[in-house]
Order: C-alpha cells, then sequence, then structure tokens
C-alpha cells in the first residue's frame, strides 16, 4: 500500500508538472501574440503615418502644379494681348502710311 501510494503521489506530481507546464507555455504564448499583436499594430501605425504624409505632399504637389498652370495661362493671355498690340500697332501704321500716299 505504501508503495502504491507513493506511485500515485509520483504520477500526480507528474501530471501537475505537465499542467504547470502547458499553463507557462500557454501563458508564454499569449503574452507572445499579445506583443506580435502589439508590433503589428505599430507597424500599421506608423504605415498610416507615412501614407498620411505621402499624402499631404501630394497635395501640395497638386497645389504648386495648378499654381504653375494659371501662372502659365496668365502668360500665355498677356503674351496674346501683346501680339494683339502688335497687330493693332501694325495695322495702324499702315493705315497712316497709306493715308499719306
Amino acid at each position: 500500500l505504501l508503495v502504491s501510494s507513493r506511485i500515485l503521489t509520483i504520477i500526480v506530481g507528474e501530471v501537475f508538472k505537465k499542467r504547470k507546464i502547458a499553463a507557462i507555455l500557454i501563458l508564454t504564448l499569449e503574452k507572445k501574440k499579445h506583443i506580435l499583436i502589439r508590433e503589428h499594430f505599430n507597424d500599421l501605425t506608423e504605415r498610416v503615418a507615412q501614407l498620411e504624409e505621402l499624402n499631404g505632399e501630394r497635395v501640395d504637389q497638386i497645389i504648386r502644379f495648378h499654381d504653375i498652370e494659371a501662372n502659365l495661362n496668365e502668360l500665355e493671355i498677356l503674351h496674346l494681348i501683346e501680339m494683339v498690340k502688335e497687330t493693332l500697332s501694325k495695322s495702324t501704321t499702315e493705315e497712316s502710311s497709306s493715308d499719306t500716299q
């Protein structure tokens, strides 16, 4: 009876050790999972910040392109006005010289 009690104690002790080891492994895996989730979340947060920065830069570029386009349109209009003035001036000069003849 003493031997069976001793064997039973050893068996029960081994079962508890295995359960304890399993519990420790589960806790370790849960902590690791939590750490991995946190790292993934941090990575995603950083990527979102980078995308927001890139979007801001693109908006600035679009605004600059619109400004450049407006300036080019203004220059084109000014050039057309100068061409009209020159044409009118030539026309006036030609009319004056034909009137004097």
